[in-house]
Formats: C-alpha cells, structure tokens, sequence
C-alpha cells in the first residue's frame, strides 16, 4: 500500500511540474505573471457588447466563443459586470454547447439587476470542455 501511495504521490508532482510550462512564440515581449496572464480559453470568448436589455433593464453581455481546438468543445463563460470605478456589482454566466472546430458560437450573459450608467463587461473566466 505506501509503495502505491509513494508512486501515485511521485507521478502528481511530476504532472504539477509540467503545469506552468509557456510554449507561448508570440512577438509579446514584455512578461506578465502568470496571475495577469489570460488562459487561451478566455482568449476564446469576446464580448462584443455590452448594454442593458429593453426589456429587463439588466446589464448584458453578449458576445462570441470561437472554437480554437480540433475537437468539439462545450463553453461556459463567466462575465464580471463593473461600475464606472471598476468595482465588481455582479457577475453572470453563459454556456454554449457542442461549438464544432473553428466554429463560432453566440452566448449571452446577465447581471440580473440594473446597473448604473457607466458599468463594463470583462469576461473572467471559460471553462471549456471536450463535447
């Protein structure tokens, strides 16, 4: 039993050694920490407005996740809402299923409550899974 533990501790420090590893070949010269860094995912999805809706008066986020691997993926976008200080008010999530790759897919985002003139949308997180 330990002999087993030892091994399955050996093959996860191996496998967190390997996590941090940047294959990043871009032109961007100056570094971020990895805490500034954007995941490829978030890289994934725009917001390409950001409103209230006629009807509700809610804050939304409407935008596009394009599907950059070579396999089927499913998205689920977390959007912050901010007022004019760039405080956090809200956040609001949206999915999408099954977006082929190199497809594109519409996904819509709301804070559920009014907002302040002035607010933004910032997506901050996309999770992304095989179809």
């Amino acid at each position: 039993m330990r002999r087993y533990i030892g091994t399955v501790v050996l093959v996860l420090l191996a496998l967190s050694a390997c996590g941090d590893v940047d294959t990043d070949k871009g032109g961007d010269s100056e570094a971020k920490p990895s805490s500034e860094q954007a995941k490829p995912e978030e890289e994934e999805a725009v917001i390409d407005t950001c409103a209230p809706n006629a009807a509700t008066k809610w804050m939304e986020a409407v935008g596009t996740i394009t599907n950059r691997t070579s396999k089927p993926s499913d998205y689920i976008v977390t959007v912050a809402f901010e007022g004019a200080d760039g405080a956090q008010l809200a956040t609001g999530t949206a999915s999408a299923q099954n977006v082929q790759p190199d497809q594109r897919a519409a996904f819509t985002a709301s804070a559920i409550k009014e907002l302040a003139a002035g607010s933004t949308c910032r997506v901050v997180e996309v999770n992304r899974l095989a179809s």
